[in-house]
């Protein structure tokens, strides 16, 4: 085992020491925090963002308000939790899961902020092309999908639902349904859906 190797899974030791470490805060007055979800959200800004981000941000809304609901005393984590451009999340302070426990508001950052953070991607367990952690170039990044409908048509042929905002017909689509399944057809003539 070479030099680089042991330092490698050294460094993948100490993290899960520190994780052990940092399993769940407690609910604690956060002061002025900052947080670019948040920010984002006051500013206007969070329309800048993919359909997927924003998709989550709503999502890991409501998956908070349903938590504080059901435990108000629980525990709470300080993040920071990083949202990522293609939907997917993750905290980076080793609690539980992003949606196992309540996180704090100021902890929710886009991951175009983990520089800002100090969060390198060795921490990250999921890297997509806009993560901005030093080392993220060495690791793999995640493919880019689009995150909309693929159509199938009778004709052989496909759209998408999200039109001229499509990364490209041989893109990965999130989703995938023949046309007239659920809505109308023009272009292949089907006037009624097949499940209405």
């Amino acid at each position: 085992m070479g030099r680089d190797a042991k330092r490698k899974k050294q460094a993948r030791r100490d993290q899960r020491e520190r994780r052990k470490e940092r399993v769940v805060y407690p609910r604690l007055p956060e002061g002025e925090r900052y947080s670019s979800v948040g920010q984002a959200i006051a500013d206007g800004t969070i329309s800048d963002r993919t359909d997927a981000a924003r998709t989550t941000v709503g999502f890991l809304a409501n998956a908070y308000v349903g938590l504080q609901k059901s435990n108000p005393a629980g525990p709470a984590c300080g993040g920071p939790l990083l949202i990522h451009a293609d939907g997917g999340f993750q905290c980076t302070a080793g609690c539980p899961g992003g949606t196992r426990v309540l996180h704090v508001p100021e902890a929710l950052h886009f991951c175009d902020y983990a520089a800002q953070l100090g969060i390198t991607a060795d921490e990250l367990g999921h890297i997509c092309p806009v993560c901005t952690a030093p080392g993220s170039s060495d690791h793999p990044r995640a493919f880019e999908m689009c995150t909309g409908t693929e159509i199938d048509h009778q004709d052989g042929t496909t759209t998408c639902s999200l039109g001229s905002e499509c990364l490209g017909a041989d893109e990965l689509h999130a989703s995938g349904q023949s046309c007239g399944l659920l809505a109308p057809c023009e272009r292949c003539g089907i006037n009624k859906p097949q499940f209405a």
